[in-house]
């Protein structure tokens, strides 16, 4: 009866998943014919020009030496531009800028590499994890719960010594460390690059040279050692914050898989990603993550037509009776915060050491 049982189970999951499958080729089918998935090399264009024209003219402002006041906003100004980059070089990884692959990686690493230290390959090596294995435990490197930080209870359960510590008071402790990030990922872009590691070209090694050139050596010739150092620990570590109200909600306190869960993509995405807030407001600040779940089913839709595709996978949702799930940037904090302080309950209760 039980091998019974497990062939029906088997069998009926097989079903869901052809089905799912031919709702997706449907779904795709109406997106692309509304033409969302064409690149959108003008828009791309001049947020690539604005966000330049922030990030050098308060990095030029920095070089002057400026009272704390106008000093500290050029830093936010430099941090808020470096973000934006960022989208820029997420959006040109997945070719919504333009079709060609080689024009695609110099512009990545451009907006990644040059503008904040971070590897463009490395990046795309995680990102490409990400989207293959969205929420699954040990293997969607963004919640594997390898670092101080714990996105899942399997997770949670497992930490010792500071990493137990850091998972039973992440609720407050994330939006500080956030801060971290910008300069592991640096760390990680000097090592891999130096070494001649995976994914390493001449390009990226000279832009990320250009990046501390940029940051270390002209700010230490033209403003001293210990101005230059604060200036490059404030950029970096002003990202935080902002990456953090952005980031944390597309994910954290979805639906977490194993590894063999067998789900078909489209209802993977359904079931582990957030959308939250609408407006092309929204849509600037968060680089179009608020529309998170089609950018999973659809990566190559450019931010600009991320709204339009967003109406019409809510619609086909609505009438598939698939589950979608969206809500406000406040109710997506409160959700993603609530999650973390469960997480941090259960890291208490289940000490190690």
């Amino acid at each position: 009866m039980a091998n019974i049982s497990a062939r029906l189970q088997h069998s009926a999951a097989a079903e869901l998943r052809r089905q799912d499958q031919l709702l997706f080729r449907k779904l795709r089918a109406e997106v692309a014919q509304a033409g969302c998935m064409k690149p959108a090399p003008l828009v791309i264009g001049v947020h690539m020009l604005v966000t330049f024209c922030v990030y050098f003219g308060a990095y030029v402002v920095l070089l002057g030496d400026p009272a704390w006041g106008l000093r500290l906003t050029m830093l936010l100004a430099i941090a808020f531009a470096s973000v934006q980059a960022g989208y820029i070089a997420h959006e040109v990884g997945h070719l919504s800028f333009s079709r060609f692959v080689a024009l695609s990686r110099f512009l990545g690493h451009v907006f990644l590499t040059l503008v904040s230290g971070y590897g463009h390959s490395i990046y795309k090596e995680k990102h490409n994890a990400h989207h293959a294995h969205t929420n699954e435990g040990g293997h969607d490197p963004d919640v594997s719960g390898g670092g101080l930080f714990t996105f899942y209870r399997e997770a949670a359960a497992s930490k010792r010594g500071i990493a137990r510590w850091f998972t039973a008071h992440q609720r407050i402790l994330v939006w500080f460390m956030y801060g971290v990030i910008p300069f592991a990922a640096k760390r990680d872009s000097v090592v891999r690059y130096a070494t001649g590691g995976r994914g390493t070209t001449r390009t990226g090694q000279l832009m990320l040279l250009a990046h501390f050139a940029l940051w270390l050596i002209v700010p230490t010739m033209t403003l001293g050692p210990v101005d230059a150092l604060v200036n490059f620990f404030l950029a970096g570590w002003l990202m935080g914050p902002y990456l953090g109200c952005v980031i944390l909600l597309n994910h954290i306190g979805t639906l977490h898989l194993p590894k063999d869960h067998g789900m078909s993509r489209l209802r993977q995405a359904l079931l582990t990603t957030r959308n939250f807030g609408t407006g092309r407001l929204c849509d600037y600040l968060t680089g179009g993550t608020n529309h998170h779940l089609e950018h999973h089913l659809f990566p190559t839709v450019p931010i600009s037509r991320l709204g339009e595709a967003r109406l019409i996978t809510r619609r086909f949702c609505q009438l598939h009776d698939l589950p979608y799930h969206e809500t406000t940037w406040f109710a997506g904090q409160r959700e993603t915060l609530a999650y973390l302080s469960e997480l941090s309950r259960y890291a208490r209760q289940h000490r190690f050491c």
